[in-house]
């Protein structure tokens, strides 16, 4: 790769970074700190719709229970309480990592070359992009539960089917689904305080991250 190739990706990551840093994360913020609001996020409201699909699916599983000698043919719903939740987080989940990927290229692309004395700057560039990674690590993990989840309560569905007369069967459907709705609208809320955290850990230290080393800085300088 060129130089003139990197310089080119440079300018292209720091325009999309101060975008992000200008317009896009305080937006974004506001945006998910609003979507904790809605009912479908609610504490009582969100729970309450998805205990109610609960109580259908706990109908349809006395409408299919297996005539002898004949296979059960019945598709049994999912908690689309729980799906539309999910559906609405995940693109949000998703332009996070993007988010943070960027973050992390802007940074490590103004990371000046390795020199002797005035490093203050570039152990700032450094500190601020190990909790980019770091949030990126853990929004990609947000996304690995739900699929633990779907395998999970579609075995307990399948047991519930062959055992109807085990009560804690259907009992454990909906403590999974109750939680998994705290699970999301948790991530909802990491959501808005990583985009918060990392808007401000970029604002107080921008200065650092655009010009690391400052040669005519002779005094002590502080992170933050």
């Amino acid at each position: 790769m060129s130089s003139q190739q990197v310089d080119a990706m440079k300018e292209h990551f720091t325009r999309e970074a101060e975008y992000r840093l200008r317009d896009s994360f305080p937006k974004r913020i506001r945006e998910l700190d609003d979507l904790t609001r809605v009912q479908e996020f609610g504490l009582k409201g969100g729970m309450e719709l998805v205990q109610t699909q609960v109580d259908k699916l706990c109908d349809e599983f006395k409408e299919s229970l297996p005539v002898e000698g004949e296979a059960n043919k019945k598709q049994l719903g999912i908690n689309s309480a729980i799906d539309h939740v999910y559906r609405l987080l995940r693109p949000i989940i998703v332009q996070l990592i993007e988010d943070t990927q960027t973050v992390c290229m802007w940074i490590q692309l103004n990371i000046p070359k390795i020199e002797d004395g005035n490093n203050f700057g570039v152990s700032v560039q450094e500190e601020v992009l190990m909790e980019a990674h770091k949030i990126e690590a853990e929004a990609s993990a947000m996304l690995d539960f739900f699929i633990d989840y779907t395998m999970l309560r579609a075995k307990l569905v399948s047991k519930t089917l062959k055992w109807s007369q085990i009560c804690d069967y259907k009992r454990s459907i909906r403590e999974l689904d109750e939680i998994t709705f705290l699970r999301l609208r948790a991530t909802l809320c990491d959501s808005r305080n990583y985009y918060t955290r990392l808007y401000d850990l970029l604002t107080k230290n921008v200065e650092k991250i655009r010009c690391p080393r400052n040669d005519s800085e002779s005094q002590i300088s502080i992170m933050y």
